[in-house]
């Protein structure tokens, strides 16, 4: 197969035209091209997340109006301030989120409020127990971290194990 020239140009040059082997190394270039960064985009996204080394210890506190949060039960009015932190006890080796949960009556919800989350891994959350939208009765306040994409699948699994810390407050709201 021979190149057949092209066209004459405004200044009347004359390329020749491209082989069919050219052609189709171009064409390959430009399908091999995106799916390379496809293919190193994910890896990257496995390594950032899925490589990351678990959770350091975390330890939790919890405040009603100022004043340290018990373990039993805290006798809370709807306009009550409550602060809860979980601070990483050990180097930190990657981001994390964090999440607020209410358990009442066996039943639990995910606020949509989310919880603060510091360079260094606190996490924290504050404001009136009516942010809550606990009705009277005892509820439990459940502060969670994780790594990016390990919140429970569902509310009530917060309850169980899994690849997060958590720290939790006993409340008994009143009317």
């Amino acid at each position: 197969m021979s190149a057949t020239p092209s066209a004459p140009d405004e200044l009347g040059l004359q390329a020749p035209a491209p082989s069919p082997d050219a052609k189709n190394a171009v064409a390959v270039r430009r399908l091999i091209a995106p799916v390379v960064v496809a293919v190193l985009c994910v890896g990257a996204l496995l390594f950032f997340v899925k490589g990351l080394p678990p959770l350091p210890a975390y330890s939790g506190a919890a405040q009603v109006d100022g004043a340290p949060a018990g373990a039993g039960p805290v006798s809370v009015q709807q306009e009550s301030a409550l602060s809860i932190t979980l601070s990483p006890q050990g180097a930190l080796g990657g981001p994390v989120e964090g999440a607020v949960y209410v358990e009442e009556g066996g039943a639990v919800r995910r606020l949509i409020t989310r919880p603060a989350v510091s360079d260094a891994g606190e996490v924290a959350f504050s404001g009136p127990v009516s942010m809550l939208g606990a009705k009277p009765g005892p509820a439990q306040v459940i502060l969670l971290v994780t790594r990016p994409g390990g919140l429970p699948e569902t509310p009530a699994a917060v309850l169980g194990e899994g690849a997060w810390k958590a720290q939790r407050v006993s409340l008994q709201v009143q009317p």
